[in-house]
């Protein structure tokens, strides 16, 4: 309640979450098909956030009640980025629930339910599918484990590639292969600059464009895969769509939590929490980290640390703590994200008042770019400002970013609405050569 209340300006709107998957039009079972479940609760979000506290009662309800074993369960409830993933609508709160059932049900032997809710937990994070590849590792266990994972998610490939879309569950893998695979990419925040980056050309695919970098500079990917792969252990942990360690400010002492449970790293063995931890840090490799992703991992960690000897576990808490005031990770997003993200949801309300001071005030904390100039602008021209002083600021956001089709969207309405037909017909046209999807939403300006 506490982490709600301090965000609630940030979490009024979605994110990139269930509504607005709910609100994108797509094939049934593009995107992680367990977000439309979610998306569909009543009371979404109190359900998700109920959820986000289900690692810990199972952890409490299912493992022998040792000392330890009733820490973990209490940890578990307290810890931060869970309750963050829960508060935001989030598919990583029922992943991370599904994997800790998954564990107990491992831990008491019934390998083929705890495989096939491993496979549900697939439904809502792609990435949980690397453990697919790694789990015979474990030996017959493993294998079968293997098998009905795969059964869970068969008839969501069988829908895709029936209906001519990808053999997988979610959409979003070769876009975050590509956008893991360079550091201008992580580095540029989602809007209308990573807008520009998005843009792909007939024939191209962007697990095309991930693979082309990869041969270009395999030795250059895997370093930056290494560096991932250790940002995975830093606190509060990276992201790209919300500054984490800004949101997670009325929790910063709870992080110790989370610096205990990573430790567990150090536990490393031949069981399914292992092979969970190496699908987690190869996520990161391969994709890139963040704090949401992480949390899907996390109960396999937490029970990790749980059994792990003191004299191993109090070493590997320091080494959490150095990588995280030292690692130099070029991915962290741009102070002042957050803020900018509430001011945009101010626009959304036609609150222009407030949308422009929260704009200022990410300035302050130090964001720079196309987005604040794009989303001034607007607020400006909602306010009734001079026609120079707004069409200025849009001229700001295009110098930013001159392939946005969102700016010339934008740019084209407020023309149009301040009678510049000419110039908002030729503003809506590049709009649209940039992004055919507009056409239909320009109709009216470009006569149509």
């Amino acid at each position: 309640m506490v982490l709600y209340r301090a965000n609630e300006a940030l979490f009024s709107h979605p994110q990139v979450d269930e509504i607005e998957y709910l609100e994108t039009p797509a094939p049934p079972f593009e995107r992680p098909p367990g977000t439309y479940l979610a998306a569909g609760l009543p009371h979404a979000r109190v359900a998700i956030a109920a959820v986000s506290l289900l690692p810990s009662l199972f952890f409490l309800l299912a493992l022998p009640r040792t000392r330890r074993n009733l820490l973990l369960s209490g940890l578990m409830a307290a810890e931060p980025t869970l309750a963050l993933s829960g508060i935001q609508l989030l598919p990583e709160a029922p992943a991370a629930a599904l994997a800790a059932l998954s564990l107990v049900l491992a831990h008491r032997g019934r390998n083929r339910m705890g495989g096939f809710v491993l496979g549900a937990a697939a439904l809502f994070r792609g990435e949980l599918l690397l453990l697919l590849p790694l789990l015979p590792i474990l030996g017959r266990k493993g294998r079968t484990m293997a098998l009905f994972a795969l059964a869970a998610v068969a008839p969501v490939i069988a829908v895709n590639v029936a209906s001519g879309g990808p053999p997988s569950v979610a959409s979003t893998g070769g876009v975050n292969l590509w956008i893991g695979s360079e550091w201008s990419l992580l580095s540029t925040p989602p809007g209308v600059e990573f807008e520009q980056l998005m843009e792909v050309r007939p024939g191209q695919t962007f697990t095309g464009r991930a693979a082309a970098v990869i041969a270009d500079d395999p030795a250059g990917w895997a370093f930056r895969g290494v560096i991932k792969a250790l940002a995975f252990f830093t606190l509060p942990g990276p992201g790209r769509n919300i500054d984490s360690g800004e949101a997670l400010k009325p929790l910063i002492a709870l992080l110790g939590v989370t610096a205990l449970f990573l430790a567990g790293a150090a536990g490393m063995r031949r069981d399914l929490a292992s092979v969970l931890m190496i699908s987690g840090i190869l996520s990161a490799f391969l994709f890139f980290p963040s704090v949401r992703y992480r949390v899907v991992f996390l109960p396999a960690f937490a029970l990790s640390a749980s059994s792990l000897p003191w004299k191993r576990l109090i070493p590997a808490l320091p080494a959490v703590l150095v990588l995280s005031l030292l690692l130099p990770y070029p991915g962290h997003v741009r102070p002042g994200l957050n803020t900018l993200l509430t001011a945009q949801n101010a626009l959304r309300e036609n609150n222009a008042p407030m949308c422009l001071a929260l704009l200022d005030e990410a300035v302050h904390h130090g964001f720079e770019g196309a987005d604040i100039h794009n989303i001034r602008a607007s607020a400006m021209a909602i306010e009734g400002r001079e026609f120079r002083e707004v069409l200025m600021e849009f001229g700001l956001a295009l110098e930013a970013a001159p392939r946005s089709p969102t700016v010339w969207r934008n740019m084209a309405a407020f023309l149009w609405n301040y009678g510049r037909t000419g110039h908002a017909q030729e503003a809506a046209r590049t709009a649209v050569r940039l992004d055919p999807g507009l056409e239909a939403e320009l109709s009216e300006i470009l006569g149509e």
